[in-house]
């Protein structure tokens, strides 16, 4: 039995060692090789490997290991495919129009490194114009510090009056040109 454990954390290293050099391009490459997990996201099929899952979260501790097909439910494809790509390569591309959705995902996945890098990038791009919805946004997911942050900001500035306190989402970061412009 011990002899199983030294053997799977040796070929845990060996597997997160090669996949750590992988590239953003050549990570959905990398996947397919001898891959023994299939994710099923709202229809579509991933094919990853079990340690590299296992390093990117603890969402990923099967309770059934000899299974090899899982259902990710409350994800998207668009969202799931950056996550892998993320497993593999440690890179990912947070923009705008994604931060939201990955870090929703990255919460509900427990992938924290996502997660961290997703309010790092909210809150380097909060400004005048988003602090109320992204305070909403940030309170929804529990993220004090980048909550108190938006807050804080919100503060400074009259609050509109005619937007939906009930908005759950938040708008697009400001980007560095909106932010300068003032």
């Amino acid at each position: 039995m011990a002899r199983l454990h030294r053997y799977q954390r040796v070929l845990r290293r060996k597997l997160i060692l090669r996949y750590d050099t992988c590239d953003t391009k050549n990570s959905r490459k990398h996947r397919g090789r001898q891959s023994d997990v299939v994710l099923i996201v709202k229809g579509t099929k991933f094919r990853a490997h079990r340690l590299v899952l296992l390093e990117l979260s603890p969402y990923f501790r099967w309770s059934r290991p000899l299974q090899f097909k899982y259902t990710i439910p409350g994800v998207t494809p668009h969202i799931m495919e950056p996550i892998l790509q993320f497993a593999y390569s440690k890179q990912i591309r947070i923009t705008p129009n994604n931060v939201q959705d990955l870090l929703v995902a990255a919460d509900y996945l427990l992938v924290e490194e996502i997660a961290i890098r997703c309010t790092q990038f909210l809150e380097k791009h909060l400004c005048r114009q988003n602090c109320t919805e992204i305070w909403r946004f940030a309170d929804m997911l529990s993220l004090r510090h980048l909550s108190e942050r938006a807050l804080l900001l919100s503060e400074l500035r009259p609050l509109n009056r005619t937007s939906d306190p009930s908005t759950k989402t938040c708008q697009k970061p400001c980007t560095r040109s909106s932010k300068t412009a003032k």
